[in-house]
Order: structure tokens, then C-alpha cells, then sequence
């Protein structure tokens, strides 16, 4: 038993993954925790991998392979461009499974890309009702993103007037206060969706800028201005015009941090187009050895994420922790013994 707790003791540091964690300064001047904000935009996918992946199928004989392995397929139609099949397998895919919450999220955003919105709108919608905790609760920025663009169809000049997400979170609270960490979620939960989103949106893409440009007015007032600076340089990006103004809060920006933090995060974080976004060694690919680590396209979902199949390394958890759990009962029940 000595052993056992000895072993249990040597394993569990490893159990976890090592973290070093990043203050930022805010516009108030105080020195924030920043680390979650360290996200990379990656803005293509990888072309070459999406072709392993449907080369593997016969989509003339889609009635022989599992509508988990079809509706991939879509996804994988869908990074290479072709919109309009992926609809058309995901329809067919929906009149089998019509209660299936990926198959119904991924309609919804084919639909999307297809530029029929209204339909995108009520299978995001839907989706959100089989499972209203998947994709970690983000499905609300998918729908303000739709609406935006009903607004855009009803008045061209709506963005100039509206910010897509309308939070008005640009406002000082207490550090570590409620509010505080209320705000620090959402950012993260917009840039889960920004970060699915970005490679399908090519410059300029005016709604992308204004939420971009919301994002960084929120992480300048609480966070950090370095960050924030980084989302003002992604919104000039995708508006060279400068309709929203980020130019002039980028050198707003530029004048409280140091020279050598200017441009490193934009540049490390949202590089050029021809850096692929990494989904896996394509031989192990066609072996069927490792799954999809990256299958995020606007909200597009794959059935088999990286966590999907349990590895050697988490079976080995379970062991320990179960190993521990048992001994702590033994341990127990040892002692009541004693005592009676």
C-alpha cells in the first residue's frame, strides 16, 4: 500500500499540463492576469489533409459509411470551398439524423455560407436547443453574427450605427470582481468563435473589423493593452478603410507600450495566410491512427475531436486515480476497525 501511494504521489505532478502564465497593463494602469487572451489566429486551412480525408470515401456509395463519417466529409468539402455540396450531404445527412446536434450545428453554418441566412438562423437555433451546453456555450455570438447580417440587408449602413455583438462591456470594473471575470469569459468565448471563423473570412470583411474592434475596446479598459492592440491591428485588417476607426486606437495603443511590443503579437499570433491550420500527420491520417485535432470552420464540428478515443497515457490516469480512491477507502475503513 506504501508503494502504491509513493507511485501515486510520483505520477500526479505529471497529471497536468506545465503552465507560465502573462500579465498585461490596462488602460487604468494595473497589472492583470492576460495568459487566457494568448489566442493565434490561424487563417487557412490545411488543404492537403482535407484531400487525405475524402480521399478515403466513395461519396457515390455515401449509404455505406456511418453519417458521422458523411457529415466529416462535409466539414472536409467545406475547408476546401465547396459549400454548395457540403449543403447538399449535410441535407441528406439531416433528413436520417434530424435530432443530431452536430449534423444540425454544421447545416446551419453550410447554410450560412451559402449566403441563406434565414435558414442558418433556425438550425443554429435548433442546435442550440438539442444542446444548449455544446461548443462551450458560444452559440449566442453565431446568432448575433446572423442577425447582424439581417440588419446589413435591411439598412447597408448599420454597422457605421451597431456593434455586431452589442455587449457595451468597454467600461472599468473591479479587478477580480464578479463583473470582472463575467467579462474575461465572454472574451473567451468570442475568441473560441473568432478563432473557427477567421479561416473562412477573407479580407476585407467589414464584420469581422467591427467585432474585432469590440473585442479590443473590451480588453483595453481590463486587461491589457497589448492585447488589445493586437485585436485593433486584426480589425484594420479586415477594414483597409478604416471605417471603424481602429488606426487611430492603434496609435493610442502604440503610445503606452514598449516599442518592441508593437507588432511582435500581431505577427506571431495572426500570420500569413500560406500557415496552414495543422490537422494532423496525413499518414496517420489515412491509417486511421489520430484523429482531427483542429475541425473548427465558423462553428462547423467533426464527430471525432481529439479527445474522441482514449490513449495509453489516460488510461494510465484512470488507473492511478482509481488505485488512490481504492486505497483511501482500505485506509478508511482500517481506522474505523481500529477505533472499534
Amino acid at each position: 500500500m506504501r508503494i502504491l501511494l509513493i507511485s501515486l504521489l510520483y505520477f500526479l505532478p505529471f497529471s497536468s499540463s506545465s503552465c507560465l502564465n502573462l500579465y498585461g497593463y490596462n488602460l487604468q494602469g494595473d497589472w492583470v492576469e492576460a495568459d487566457m487572451f494568448s489566442t493565434p489566429f490561424r487563417r487557412s486551412f490545411d488543404e492537403e489533409y482535407c484531400h487525405a480525408y475524402l480521399n478515403k470515401y466513395d461519396l457515390n456509395k455515401k449509404e455505406a459509411y456511418s453519417f458521422e463519417e458523411m457529415s466529416d466529409y462535409a466539414v472536409h468539402l467545406a475547408h476546401l470551398g465547396d459549400y454548395e455540396q457540403s449543403l447538399d450531404l449535410l441535407r441528406w445527412i439531416y433528413n436520417q439524423h434530424p435530432d443530431e446536434y452536430e449534423v444540425v450545428s454544421n447545416l446551419g453554418t453550410l447554410y450560412e455560407l451559402n449566403g441563406m441566412n434565414d435558414s442558418a438562423y433556425y438550425f443554429i437555433k435548433k442546435s442550440m436547443e438539442i444542446n444548449p451546453d455544446a461548443h462551450y456555450r458560444t452559440e449566442w455570438f453565431h446568432l448575433k453574427v446572423l442577425e447582424a447580417k439581417k440588419h446589413i440587408h435591411d439598412d447597408p449602413n448599420w454597422l457605421n450605427k451597431h456593434n455586431v455583438l452589442g455587449l457595451k462591456l468597454d467600461y472599468a470594473v473591479e479587478e477580480n470582481s464578479e463583473m470582472y471575470w463575467n467579462i474575461s469569459d465572454t472574451i473567451m468565448q468570442i475568441q473560441h468563435q473568432l478563432v473557427e471563423r477567421v479561416p473562412f473570412t477573407p479580407t476585407p470583411d467589414l464584420i469581422l473589423a467591427n467585432i474585432f474592434k469590440e473585442l479590443a475596446d473590451m480588453m483595453a479598459v481590463n486587461f491589457s493593452v497589448e492585447f488589445a492592440l493586437y485585436y485593433y491591428q486584426i480589425s484594420n485588417h479586415y477594414d483597409p478603410d478604416n471605417q471603424f476607426g481602429a488606426l487611430e486606437k492603434i496609435v493610442e495603443m502604440e503610445g503606452v507600450i514598449s516599442d518592441e511590443d508593437k507588432h511582435s503579437k500581431f505577427e506571431t499570433y495572426f500570420p500569413p495566410e500560406s500557415e496552414k491550420i495543422y490537422e494532423g500527420n496525413i499518414k496517420y491520417l489515412v491509417d486511421e491512427e489520430i484523429e482531427d485535432p483542429n475541425a473548427g470552420g465558423y462553428t462547423l464540428k467533426t464527430s471525432r475531436g481529439r479527445n474522441g478515443r482514449i490513449g495509453p497515457f489516460q488510461i494510465g490516469l484512470i488507473v492511478i486515480f482509481l488505485s488512490a480512491f481504492i486505497t483511501l477507502i482500505v485506509v478508511f475503513l482500517r481506522m474505523r476497525r481500529r477505533k472499534m
